[in-house]
């Protein structure tokens, strides 16, 4: 008996690390490629960004938080306030990729790998700028200067 691989959509939402954030996963199954192209079945890998708008009937914004310009990309399009396309209903910045396969079971497996790979290295900088602010504010404990007293120009309370 053959079984008939039949999933139309997968979604999944998925916290960002350090932030209050959530990011949307989608898998939407999508036709055969055009004939003139080959046989392959197409799904429509999607990430959904935080975003905000500045006013009603506006573009929705990438969040500031995920504003990181060249140092992340994803799906080849670096994280600036308008990465992707705007969601005209919901305040999404959302970017897709088509996944070819000869199966619908393979190209979903495959569009779930694309999804996590390009997360990751949305995940991996928002860990390092966690780590870094953390970092930082134990640099400051550590440290034994003291600040110049005003009142005493330039001369250091003890």
């Amino acid at each position: 008996m053959t079984k008939k691989f039949c999933n139309q959509k997968e979604e999944v939402y998925v916290s960002l690390h350090g932030t209050t954030l959530q990011a949307k996963l989608g898998i939407d199954r999508m036709t055969q490629e055009e004939p003139h192209k080959g046989d392959e079945i197409r799904v429509s890998a999607t990430i959904y960004l935080p975003s905000y708008r500045i006013s009603a009937g506006s573009s929705a914004r990438l969040d500031n938080a995920l504003q990181f310009g060249n140092r992340v990309s994803l799906f080849n399009e670096e994280l600036v306030e308008m990465w992707g396309s705007s969601h005209s209903e919901e305040p999404w910045r959302l970017k897709s990729e088509i996944v070819k396969a000869k199966t619908w079971k393979k190209a979903f497996s495959d569009a779930r790998l694309l999804l996590c790979r390009e997360l990751r290295k949305l995940t991996i900088a928002l860990e390092s700028r966690s780590t870094a602010l953390k970092e930082a504010e134990l640099d400051d404990e550590e440290t034994d200067e003291t600040m110049p007293n005003s009142q005493n120009d330039g001369e250091t309370e003890k």
